[in-house]
């Protein structure tokens, strides 16, 4: 065997036993015994475990004894340094600005080398120091000889802050930026404070009026739910509905700016007088519903008892809306032979191959003669349903109906469908407004 290969596969001391080797075995780096207590290190490691969460303690270097995150990615807390002779080098990891290296030193009471005695090393340094980092750390460095240095109330204290800051410093790196916004962590507090708004402007109106508002609101719909998660406005929700029933800009300097969703042609201009809105107007442009818009500044009591009226109102229109609007279940029917359908909550539709079929091109299917598919599959040619005369029917070869076609379209013709659903149609039918239909 070469005299180099001897002993190569040996595990070093601190591998096998790291921490007998630390703690009992331990050597200077030039070869000497440590003259420090080794009962420091198990002390640490019992105290900062029981502190917090906390990796098992990492024993297997030769010099350094490491206790980290929970996440070892995360970094470390701990360092001790075993490598002097006479003095435990203790390095904490803690957030930034956590404390000072002064006050500490005066705090933990560690004196200078000079005025411990038994110890074969000077100076009149501080052996407790802190230093800042890049980034959100901050490092406290402690230099121990005996056990009773740092068994004491105000290091236990000390520790006890310092596995605090670094657990914070952790939680701040790994949370979003958006998480600890004022308005994320307490959105009430943030709407209904002073900050928000537009550097050095201040708002014209009431900040009181926000609060009297939501307190109507709540007479009116006890059971709404506001949603305070967004810097500049607040959402109202009822419950019943899908939708929002109202967002509130809260941080505009002009007024509180409050739109609510409605039925069409449920509000007017001449509704929205004496209400106590500085500004009113409603933009009926949008399909989905009308929004009534009110801007207000103050409030007299006389104008609350009129808005809590319009609200009220609108209110019940907005769940009309939401009613009408809400999308109905279609599922398939099978139950007829030669036939297929959907059921609705309205009631049944079909598509008979003999009654109403469009003639149109269908595709072959490789390996599936045209005749078997027309025989089995009920879509394999495009088809109207008997109930909507003026709707596209469904694509060829396709297993559901055409986007627009059963689920929106469907609500026109409702109050027709139990006629159409009896009747057979012609092979071309043209929408009801070409036949003189109203």
């Amino acid at each position: 065997m070469p005299l180099e290969a001897v002993g190569r596969d040996a595990a070093m001391p601190w591998q096998t036993d790291g921490r007998r080797w630390h703690t009992v075995e331990r050597v200077t780096s030039d070869g000497k015994p440590c003259r420090w207590e080794g009962a420091m290190l198990d002390w640490l490691d019992e105290q900062i475990h029981e502190l917090g969460a906390f990796a098992d303690t990492n024993w297997g270097q030769r010099s350094v004894v490491e206790i980290a995150a929970p996440n070892r990615s995360q970094g470390w807390f701990l360092h001790a340094l075993t490598g002097q002779e006479w003095l435990l080098r203790l390095v904490f990891r803690v957030g930034k600005n956590a404390f000072a290296s002064r006050a500490l030193a005066e705090r933990l009471g560690i004196r200078p080398l000079n005025e411990t005695p038994g110890l074969e090393v000077y100076g009149n340094d501080d052996r407790v120091w802190t230093t800042a980092h890049k980034g959100p750390w901050q490092s406290v460095t402690v230099l121990a000889h005996r056990l009773s240095e740092i068994d004491t109330p105000a290091f236990r204290e000390f520790l006890a802050e310092a596995v605090a800051s670094f657990h914070a410093a952790l939680k701040r790196m790994t949370t979003k930026p958006e998480d600890v916004m004022p308005w994320k962590v307490n959105g009430e507090r943030w709407h209904l404070g002073e900050k928000g708004f537009a550097p050095g402007k201040k708002p014209k109106w009431d900040r009181a009026l926000l609060p009297r508002l939501l307190g109507l609101v709540r007479e009116i719909e006890p059971g709404v739910q506001v949603q305070w998660d967004n810097r500049a406005a607040i959402t109202l929700r009822v419950p019943g509905a899908s939708r929002a029933w109202a967002q509130w800009r809260t941080k505009d300097i002009d007024g509180l700016d409050c739109r609510f969703v409605g039925k069409k042609a449920n509000s007017n201009l001449s509704r929205l007088e004496g209400v106590g809105a500085a500004m009113a107007s409603v933009d009926a442009k949008r399909t989905a519903g009308d929004v009534m818009r009110l801007v207000f500044q103050h409030l007299e009591p006389s104008q609350a008892a009129k808005l809590k009226e319009l609200l009220a109102e609108h209110l019940r229109g907005f769940r009309e809306r939401s009613a009408r609007a809400a999308p109905r279940r279609i599922w398939r029917d099978r139950s007829a032979q030669n036939s297929c359908g959907w059921v609705t909550t309205a009631g049944r539709f079909f598509l008979a191959d003999g009654e109403d079929e469009r003639p149109v091109h269908r595709q072959r299917s490789h390996g599936c003669p045209a005749r078997w598919r027309q025989r089995h599959d009920p879509f394999a040619a495009q088809r109207k349903c008997s109930a909507q005369t003026c709707v596209r029917g469904l694509n060829s070869g396709a297993g559901s109906p055409d986007s627009g076609s059963v689920a929106v379209c469907l609500a026109h013709f409702l109050r027709e469908h139990e006629t159409h659903a009896r009747a057979r149609l012609p092979a071309a039918v043209g929408p009801p407004a070409t036949r003189g239909i109203t």
